[in-house]
């Protein structure tokens, strides 16, 4: 499974690297200043990453699995799934996504979606999470958000990763604990 995830997040990578600001930050009729919007981000980065795996990936890439009806992990929607269908033995990799000003926002925001990454871990037996902060530009993540993720997912420190993605078509960093 680690060289599973190692490729799969290889390729991620250059998915995200791939996106564009026009994805990012969102112009709005009659109003001055740009909006995130994290559907339209994930539905881009999506879109990158099916190009990149292709269509014989060993595993399948679901964005926004409605998990209600599972028996195990009702009622929770996750961002991204990389697994097998039908199987709880190919579960690769959860990812969660937000924009930083949902995090600057509310820390609370970034912590809900540690909490599900950890749940799917623990319960659904996923091997790997991934949690997923973009922005438009800003250069450097500010140290409170690093320091809520290691206090939320110490017990994992090797299953979770922080990717910080900067800006439109930079390379995210890798934040490990």
């Amino acid at each position: 499974m680690e060289n599973d995830f190692n490729n799969f997040l290889e390729q991620l990578i250059k998915a995200i690297t791939r996106v564009d600001g026009e994805y990012i930050n969102i112009s709005v009729s009659d109003l001055p200043n740009n909006i995130y919007r994290e559907r339209v981000f994930c539905y881009e980065l999506y879109h990158q990453l099916r190009n990149l795996l292709g269509d014989d990936y060993n595993y399948m890439l679901d964005g926004e699995l409605d998990k209600k009806s599972h028996p195990i992990l009702s009622p929770k929607i996750p961002d991204f799934v990389i697994h097998s269908r039908g199987e709880m033995d190919y579960n690769l990799a959860i990812i969660e996504v937000k924009p930083i000003k949902s995090i600057f926002d509310s820390i609370t925001n970034l912590e809900d979606d540690l909490d599900k990454i950890i749940d799917f871990i623990e319960v659904g037996e996923y091997h790997y999470g991934i949690m997923l902060i973009y922005s438009n530009g800003v250069d450097l993540l500010n140290k409170s958000i690093i320091k809520a993720f290691k206090n939320r997912t110490f017990i994992y420190p090797e299953k979770i990763l922080l990717l910080w993605h900067p800006g439109p078509n930079l390379k995210p960093e890798i934040i490990t604990h």
